[in-house]
Formats: structure tokens, C-alpha cells, sequence
């Protein structure tokens, strides 16, 4: 299966970042509920783990790596899925750009 990276800075504590991304991991999956079959998912410190599972089997596993200033998202997909790596790769960063902004007072 092909093998993908995205790092994304921050500028929050990294008990922070863990928890906006414990509760957009949340949201996300409510939101495409309708395209998940199967989803496992679990932290280990500053670790997690994922696998999502689409129509007809599809499986996209991964890594969450949350450092003092980087979060990394390591995942692999399957071959047919090289035809949407790219949006895939902007959309997951867009969104972890709009999770870790920092909230203005």
C-alpha cells in the first residue's frame, strides 16, 4: 500500500493539540458517518492510531505523531486511492490548520 506524510506546525502546549484533535476525530467521524463503515481509533500519550474503513473494504491506517511544534500524520491507503492523494493530503491539511489555530482572547 502506498505511504503518505503530512507535518503541520503549532504554536499550542501538546496537551492541547491532543485533546482539539481527540474532539475533531469525534466530529469528523459523525460527519461522514454515511461513507464509514468501520472505525478504530486510540491514543498512547502523544500517539494515535487509526483505521477507517470504506464501501467495498477500503482501508486507510495510519499514525498521529504530535510533537512540541509538529503534528504528523503518517498513513497508508490503498493503490486506487493514488488518484485523490493529492486533495486528500490539502484537505487533511487544511483541516489541521484550522484545528491548531490558536484561539484569539
Amino acid at each position: 500500500m502506498p505511504h503518505t506524510e503530512i507535518c503541520v506546525k503549532h504554536k499550542l502546549a501538546v496537551k492541547e493539540v491532543i485533546e482539539r484533535l481527540k474532539n475533531d476525530t469525534e466530529n469528523l467521524l459523525d460527519e461522514f458517518s454515511d461513507k464509514i463503515v468501520k472505525s478504530e481509533y486510540g491514543w498512547n500519550k502523544n500517539n494515535a492510531t487509526f483505521s477507517i474503513w470504506g464501501p467495498m473494504g477500503v482501508k486507510i491506517a495510519g499514525t498521529i505523531f504530535v510533537e512540541l511544534n509538529y503534528v504528523i500524520v503518517e498513513f497508508e491507503f490503498p493503490t486506487i486511492g493514488r488518484l485523490y492523494i493529492k486533495e486528500a493530503k490539502r484537505l487533511i491539511k487544511e483541516r489541521l490548520n484550522k484545528v491548531l489555530k490558536p484561539q484569539r482572547s
